[in-house]
């Protein structure tokens, strides 16, 4: 679905049984926190997969936020930033504990897919990895994509795959 008819999507139709949304939603993500501000519609929604988000800026505050009220995903699908970047930040927060940050974000995340990102080298996955494996009331990723992420680092490549179940380079 792409942003401009997914509002119209949601408020037509009850989805109580909606396990994934895949979105194509540039710069427009208003749609996501109709979403995290009902949760209670969305109680099977565990994978989220977005294409051409903007999370640099602005951006990244909104999306962030939704994300913390929508602790049942378990997958994660980031593709084509429009800026072709996905930034440090998010990945910061992704890692962050609830000593720093209140909670953990997205605390039942098992899986990570991430396609034509530019910036990712493999040691912000690392950072996430490793800040949630063991910790408690949070699960850790098992399950980890890169596709046409050119910059990833063969020296994080392989420490992400002694840390992460499977692991696919594409």
């Amino acid at each position: 679905v792409d942003s401009a008819s997914i509002s119209l999507f949601l408020d037509t139709f009850s989805l109580p049984a909606l396990e994934g949304i895949s979105v194509h939603s540039g710069d427009d993500i208003h749609w996501i926190t109709r979403v995290a501000l009902y949760p209670e519609q969305f109680p099977s929604l565990r994978l989220l997969d977005l294409r051409n988000v903007n999370f640099s800026g602005a951006g990244l505050a909104p999306f962030v936020r939704a994300l913390y009220q929508l602790p049942q995903l378990t997958g994660l699908g980031l593709a084509q930033p429009s800026t072709g970047i996905i930034g440090a930040r998010f990945f910061d927060v992704l890692a962050a504990a609830p000593e720093s940050a209140g909670e953990w974000l997205l605390p039942r995340l098992e899986a990570l897919c991430l396609q034509s990102c530019a910036d990712i080298s493999g040691y912000e996955l690392l950072q996430v990895v490793t800040a949630r494996r063991g910790a408690a009331d949070v699960a850790n990723i098992s399950f980890l994509k890169l596709s046409e992420c050119f910059l990833v680092s063969s020296e994080a490549l392989d420490r992400l795959t002694t840390l992460v179940t499977t692991v696919r380079l594409l």
